[in-house]
C-alpha cells in the first residue's frame, strides 16, 4: 500500500536550542495515554535525526514540542475499479463505494523557556503532516509511522510550500521508524 503525504513545514531561523519535552497540544489529551506515548516514540526517533535531545528532567527542556494527531469520521465516495488479464489488458470494470479518512499530524514547538518564564508563547517551528485515505484507525495499519517517516527530512524546517513524498509502509524509512518505537 502507498500513501500519498502532504508536508507543510515552517521554522524561524535556527534558535539553537534543541533540549525538548514533548507534550499533548490538545487540553483533552493526556500525555501518560498509551496510544500518545506510542506517537511520542516514533517523534523522539525523528528529532533525534535533527539533533534534538529530550530532557531528562521536563523542567530543563528548551522547547515544548507540542503533538496533535486526528482522523475524520470519513465520507463515502465512488471509486472504479480495472480488472486487468495477466497481460495488463483491460477486461472489466466495476464501480464501488469507498469510505475516505482524512489523518492529519500537527507538531509544533515553542519556546519552553520563555513560557515557563512570562507565559509568552514564543513558536519556533510548525510541521502539519497530511494524507488521505482508507483506513480510518492511526494504529491498525501502521498509518501513523508512515506519515512520521515520510515527514522526517522536513521537521522543524522551512519548506515554503507544501510537499508531497509517497512511500509504502515497507519502505525502508518506515521500517526505521517502527524498529525505533520497539526498541525504545
Amino acid at each position: 500500500t502507498s500513501f500519498i503525504v502532504e508536508i507543510d513545514s515552517i521554522a524561524t531561523p535556527d534558535s539553537g536550542k534543541k533540549t525538548y519535552v514533548i507534550l499533548p497540544a490538545k487540553k483533552d489529551m493526556v500525555g501518560g495515554e498509551l496510544v500518545f506515548q506510542e506517537y511520542a516514540r516514533y517523534l523522539k526517533h525523528v528529532l533525534s535525526a535533527h539533533g534534538y535531545r529530550e530532557a531528562s528532567d521536563p523542567e530543563q527542556a528548551e522547547i515544548a514540542v507540542m503533538l496533535a494527531y486526528g482522523i475524520s469520521a470519513g465520507s463515502m465516495g465512488s471509486g472504479t475499479q480495472l480488472h486487468r488479464d495477466a497481460w495488463g489488458n483491460v477486461t472489466g470494470a466495476s464501480t464501488e463505494n469507498i469510505t475516505g479518512y482524512a489523518r492529519l499530524i500537527i507538531i509544533r514547538a515553542y519556546d519552553y523557556k520563555k513560557y515557563k518564564e512570562s507565559k509568552a508563547e514564543v513558536q519556533l517551528w510548525q510541521t502539519t503532516i497530511e494524507s488521505n485515505g482508507s483506513s480510518g484507525d492511526l494504529r491498525r495499519v501502521r498509518v501513523f509511522p508512515v506519515l512520521i517517516a515520510a515527514s522526517q527530512p522536513y521537521i522543524g524546517t522551512n519548506t515554503g510550500k507544501k510537499v508531497m513524498v509517497t512511500l509504502s509502509e515497507d519502505d525502508s524509512r518506515v521500517i526505521t521508524i517502527k524498529a525505533a518505537n520497539i526498541s525504545q
